[in-house]
């Protein structure tokens, strides 16, 4: 076949260079012995190194986290002992300032005053006579939402109890009144007409 083409040289395989397999004599075995107990000796001692290595750096972090600890627990200790004395201070602060007005820089004193009329309903804190109403001090809108729940509130309870208009009246009574109306109309129109005559 012309497209065939020749066969070219064997491909090369790399040369060994370990004993050939027709050399296992017994003096080659022990010295690869040698050499394979040699490499697992060398391995275990880099192992072991490296392990003790570990558990040095191991100890080194624990040590160093015990004092971060030890420094830690002093450290809260110290932050408490300031936090009780700041919150007694910060309690007689809101002793002190009690008995004051709550709107802006006004230093009036309310402890005077009775709570009906110091403690707002809606944000719960103290004003004095100047500041009291709702609208002075900033609750303006919530006194008004208040006022129009209560309104509708008294509404719907009035509309349920209602029924003395004319609606609700006997058809007897329903004529009679119908009359006196009429009645009253004429008497108006008549004594506007009898005023016209006598002005003229």
């Amino acid at each position: 076949d012309p497209r065939a083409a020749p066969p070219g040289p064997p491909p090369q395989t790399a040369p060994r260079t370990g004993p050939a397999p027709s050399e296992s004599s017994p003096a080659t075995i022990a010295n690869a012995n040698d050499l394979v107990a040699s490499l697992h000796a060398e391995r275990r001692r880099r192992q072991e190194a490296e392990a003790a290595s570990r558990k040095e750096h191991n100890e080194a972090v624990k040590a160093e986290l015990k004092q971060a600890k030890k420094a830690g627990k002093q450290k809260q200790k110290d932050i408490t002992t300031d936090v009780v004395d700041d919150l007694d201070a910060v309690l007689l602060e809101f002793a002190a300032k009690d008995g004051i007005c709550t709107f802006g820089t006004c230093q009036e004193k309310t402890h005077t005053l009775i709570d009906p009329v110091s403690l707002c309903k809606l944000c719960r804190r103290r004003f004095c006579l100047k500041h009291f109403q709702a609208e002075m001090h900033g609750c303006g809108d919530a006194a008004q939402k208040l006022e129009q729940k209560r309104f509708k509130q008294a509404y719907d309870a009035s509309a349920i109890t209602r029924g003395s208009g004319l609606v609700n009246k006997p058809a007897a009574n329903r004529g009679s009144l119908s009359n006196k109306l009429q009645d009253k109309i004429s008497s108006q129109a008549a004594s506007r007409t009898a005023k016209k005559k006598d002005g003229k």
